[in-house]
């Protein structure tokens, strides 16, 4: 018998008197998966000259797909976590990532500091985005959104913030694109939102709840950098009527003074 065979024998008496791996220790970590995406179908009608000094009516119909996202999320340990999530753009028909980021949790999850790339302290708007926002065209409002960011109004940073019961609070510092020279700047952001009525968990926001929670919520950021400042106030309110719907009120005031 040859030293080969000897030796997978003996791996394989070694493997079963060793038995099988405790459902404990082959605990893989929790991930989750998750998608969305945004689609849209536009149909116009116009008017083009027929060539004879008259016109005829022409119609072009189109189907769009605006954008996907996959969503990646787990959890390593128990204080130690982390986020990866992607987006295709319609715009420039690229994947890009907009969120890679480590989190580490303490307390139960009210003290939390993420690393990587991620939605800043900032307005309501641009934490819950257009993927959970009450509205279609959450950025074709005509007001500016004056914020510097890499893509998606991410930027790369570091940042800590905490729940404390009904009251949230983040701040951090991120590396961002001198808006009038061109190098590395870095921009301190910070946010606090005092919720009245039902907590809000979590730092990203929503739009809307749905009817799922009463809310009267006031939050209150600040952005600056070399170039300049940005403050935002911002407010959202959701009544459940019963068994008749939902009244919403969101509104926003905003100064961007050089960002």
């Amino acid at each position: 018998m040859s030293l080969k065979s000897q030796l997978i024998k003996a791996a394989v008496a070694s493997a079963l008197a060793i038995g099988p791996v405790s459902e404990a220790l082959a605990e893989l970590p929790e991930v989750k998966v998750g998608a969305g995406m945004r689609t849209s179908f536009t149909s116009t009608d116009f008017d083009v000259s027929d060539g004879e000094g008259g016109t005829d009516s022409e119609s072009i119909s189109d189907f769009a797909l605006n954008s996907a996202r996959i969503y990646l999320s787990g959890k390593a340990s128990e204080n130690i976590g982390f986020m990866l999530n992607t987006e295709y753009n319609s715009n420039d028909e690229e994947i890009r990532v907009i969120d890679a980021a480590a989190q580490f949790s303490f307390a139960g999850g009210m003290h939390n500091i993420w690393v990587g790339r991620f939605l800043p302290p900032s307005d309501r708007a641009n934490l819950y985005g257009p993927y959970y926002a009450s509205n279609w065209a959450v950025y074709q409002d005509g007001v500016q959104d004056g914020y510097p960011f890499e893509t998606e109004g991410r930027d790369d940073g570091l940042m800590y913030w905490g729940q404390y019961d009904k009251v949230k609070f983040s701040i951090g510092a991120f590396d961002v694109s001198g808006l009038t020279t061109g190098d590395s700047d870095t921009l301190l952001a910070s946010r606090v939102q005092v919720d009245f009525w039902d907590a809000e968990d979590g730092y990203y926001l929503n739009g809307t709840y749905y009817g799922e929670k009463d809310l009267l919520a006031i939050g209150v950021a600040a952005q600056t950098a070399d170039a300049g400042d940005a403050y935002s106030l911002d407010f959202l309110l959701e009544k459940k009527l019963g068994n008749s719907g939902v009244v919403t009120v969101e509104s926003e005031y905003a100064v961007y003074d050089g960002l």
